[in-house]
């Protein structure tokens, strides 16, 4: 009987040890959609989804950490992985990788890309979306 008392609350233990983690993990990844939401109200957004097991999605994540210091302030670029974060590939409806998914400054998508996409086809295409994300102050809302 003790051995027994014993087991029950070591599980009791371990099921509010994970209900505390899923809670504070549900909390964090609130909190950081709500953060990427203020941060790109007031800029256009580029999502990149990839995968670390994809070769391609490796040099495209490469060129999406480029774009992101590079237009810092003038371009938000969100970089997912898909491998660790499959729900939000459901949620932008993507099944192939790398892919681009350009958003206006209010989120509505402008344009979307599957597959590998340049550094300079992706500045390209924000400039024939009305977008110069490569120049201070020449931003004009796409």
């Amino acid at each position: 009987m003790g051995k027994t008392r014993r087991v029950l609350v070591l599980l009791a233990v371990l099921a509010a040890i994970a209900a505390i983690v899923l809670v504070k993990h549900r909390q964090n990844s609130r909190d950081e959609d709500q953060a990427s939401t203020a941060t790109s109200a007031t800029l256009p957004r580029l999502i990149g989804l990839g995968s670390t097991a994809c070769t391609p999605c490796k040099l495209q994540t490469s060129i999406l950490e480029e774009l992101k210091t590079s237009c810092a302030g003038r371009l938000n670029v969100e970089i997912v992985d898909v491998g660790l974060h499959p729900s939000l590939a459901k949620r932008y409806g993507e099944e192939i990788f790398p892919s681009q998914i350009f958003l206006d400054a209010s989120g509505k998508e402008l344009f979307r890309h599957e597959g590998f996409f340049s550094k300079q086809e992706i500045l390209d295409k924000w400039l024939a979306l009305g977008a110069d994300v490569t120049r201070p102050g020449s931003l004009s809302t796409p």
